[in-house]
């Protein structure tokens, strides 16, 4: 699937995401937690791939802007939060994006070129910011998909299942370094006092360690010192 096929099938799905994003709120607010606990308020964040606005009203921000390839998505969170910014954006291309934050905000679930996106934060990415990438276990995977033929979950039009190994190997070839990783949330639906034992107590025992589904990365950019000239005598 090319990027404007994605672009078309991300605005189309902009309306049903709405109505999902309520049937999934623990996900959602376990990502805000999740951002909250690995930036300070007040400072300035890009969110990549936006969508409605939510979670980057959530950080409250002092400049906040959220740039995502889908207009419906971009209208409706400009209506939402007028007080952050929201661009039409394609999420691996950031080049029209001329300042740079103290955090970055990406998931790599949606996109089609990891390694683009990695290159261009480094453009928007102050020398001391940091980048938060968020990811999907992949050993969901089976799971999340019966789900989706079951009407259970939303479909995605690009739904990446990357291991963390993967992702790491990315973020090291287009110069980035992790400082922090780890992973939560054993069971997504909000169905008490189920949810609340198995998200706070049973996640942490080691055999369900490998099934915590939402995963993140913290990185910073990598500085690589600079090629010596040759000296001659």
């Amino acid at each position: 699937m090319d990027i404007k096929s994605v672009n078309k099938s991300n605005d189309e799905l902009v309306f049903e995401s709405l109505k999902w994003h309520k049937r999934n709120r623990l996900y959602h607010d376990t990502v805000l937690r999740i951002c909250r606990e690995n930036m300070p308020p007040g400072a300035s964040v890009l969110h990549v791939g936006s969508g409605i606005g939510d979670l980057l009203h959530g950080l409250k921000p002092k400049r906040g802007l959220g740039v995502d390839s889908s207009p419906l998505a971009v209208e409706i969170a400009k209506k939402n939060y007028p007080e952050l910014e929201f661009r039409v954006c394609s999420e691996e291309d950031l080049s029209t994006i001329n300042e740079k934050f103290d955090y970055v905000i990406i998931s790599v679930s949606h996109l089609l070129d990891i390694w683009s996106a990695f290159l261009d934060i480094h453009k928007v990415l102050k020398p001391d910011g940091r980048l938060l990438v968020l990811h999907i276990n992949y050993v969901w995977e089976p799971i999340l998909e019966l789900g989706i033929k079951l009407h259970l979950i939303m479909k995605q039009p690009v739904q990446n299942y990357l291991p963390y190994e993967d992702i790491r190997t990315q973020l090291y070839l287009t110069d980035y370094k992790i400082i922090k990783s780890n992973a939560t949330l054993i069971f997504p639906k909000n169905l008490k006092p189920l949810s609340t034992f198995l998200n706070t107590k049973a996640e942490k025992w080691p055999f369900l360690r490998q099934f915590r589904i939402v995963g993140y990365i913290i990185a910073v950019p990598e500085s690589k010192p600079k090629p010596q000239k040759e000296m001659s005598c």
